[in-house]
């Protein structure tokens, strides 16, 4: 069953007390949501072909599909349902309140003018809609398991944070002394592999660039392995080369790194790399040891060197007769472990080893040669 409202205004009215479950549809004419009542909730579909004029503070548990004019410009939207879509080619809204139990779903474009808070659940804004917060909007998160899925765009200048993240990753994004002339600024996450990305666009005004800070969940051991390296870096493109900007130390609260920068840039694509020199990068492994020598570092074989990544990295020994005693893909195991000798026998003896794999900077290395055993 469905009801149809027609030419009207309500004051001060309780939907769920008066309309039908089913559904709410606003064929023709002009309601007015406002009056005495501080909230007025709506736990049923909202379809709107009419005009909506909002006052005060409306909660949705159900999908709002609008479809002809919505006036929320000095209002507060509430979003509490569970895998709602808000349909809409054009909205503005004052305040903003998601407080889902899933996915809010955003298809069309929804601006808004105060204030964003993120209390539980996501928002999921994909290609080609738009989450946009104009230059006084602020955002308050109350826990870091709310944020937008997808992208959310800025005006102005300032400092501008960007709550965004995957489906199951937050990666949030902060531009510190937005420079320009009225910029109005996108920014997404899209992370590849185990290598975080973000995206910046300008789609209007002059954007000339900011200082940026980036919070991400570490999947790349180098990160963890090498934090005094780790840097942002900006490209034109993914397939460009990068330009490494000045970093702050990485700050790890594994399995979260978060590092600033202090150079601007306007590039669109954002990243971390390492701020190594290749002439700096080297691997040496001993081709000698003995069990019983003094020095403990005398009696095991392991790799040494600057700069190795745990990407590809492999490590492994052979007997004379080309047999593996000991094979590792852990750099941090061939590092501070290595092979010992406890169980080959006393005399003299002739071993190979192969050590592969790359360095931070991506420059490949391979490595081979003989041990004696003394």
């Amino acid at each position: 069953m469905k009801y149809s409202v027609w030419t009207s205004v309500l004051a001060g009215w309780m939907l769920t007390a008066i309309l039908s479950p089913a559904q709410i549809i606003v064929q023709q004419g002009i309601v007015k949501v406002s009056g005495l009542a501080p909230l007025t909730t709506v736990n049923t579909l909202l379809t709107n072909y009419g005009t909506i004029t909002q006052q005060g503070a409306l909660i949705t548990e159900s999908d709002l599909l609008n479809y002809g004019s919505y006036d929320a410009t000095n209002a507060k939207l509430v979003l509490q349902g569970e895998n709602q879509r808000v349909l809409s080619e054009s909205l503005t809204v004052a305040q903003l309140h998601l407080k889902s139990n899933g996915t809010t779903t955003l298809e069309g474009n929804l601006e808004i003018l105060e204030s964003l808070l993120l209390e539980e659940g996501l928002l999921q804004v994909g290609e080609p809609s738009r989450l946009t917060l104009n230059e006084a909007a602020t955002i308050t998160q109350n826990n870091e398991s709310s944020y937008v899925w997808g992208s959310v765009t800025r005006q102005g200048t300032g400092s501008k944070f960007f709550p965004v993240g995957t489906r199951n990753e937050y990666a949030p994004l902060t531009l510190t002394n937005v420079r320009g002339n009225n910029p109005l600024v996108r920014v997404q996450y899209a992370p590849v592999a185990n290598q975080p990305y973000w995206s910046q666009t300008q789609l209007a005004g002059n954007y000339e660039g900011s200082s940026i800070t980036v919070t991400f969940p570490s999947r790349n051991p180098d990160y963890e392995f090498y934090p005094e390296q780790l840097t942002i870096t900006a490209r034109a493109s993914q397939e460009q080369t990068e330009t490494i900007l000045a970093s702050d130390l990485a700050q790890l609260d594994l399995p979260r790194i978060t590092i600033s920068s202090t150079l601007p840039t306007a590039l669109p694509w954002i990243s971390v790399g390492f701020l190594t020199e290749e002439a700096e990068e080297e691997i040496y492994v001993p081709n000698a040891f003995s069990p019983e020598a003094p020095n403990p570092e005398d009696r095991v074989i392991k790799v040494y060197g600057r700069y190795l990544s745990h990407q590809n990295f492999y490590f492994g020994i052979q007997d004379v007769w080309g047999r593996w005693i000991y094979q590792t893909t852990s750099l941090e195991d061939a590092l501070s472990t290595g092979w010992t000798s406890s169980q080959i026998s006393s005399a003299p003896a002739q071993f190979r080893y192969v050590a592969s794999g790359q360095f931070l900077s991506g420059k490949p290395f391979q490595s081979s040669d003989t041990i004696i055993k003394f």
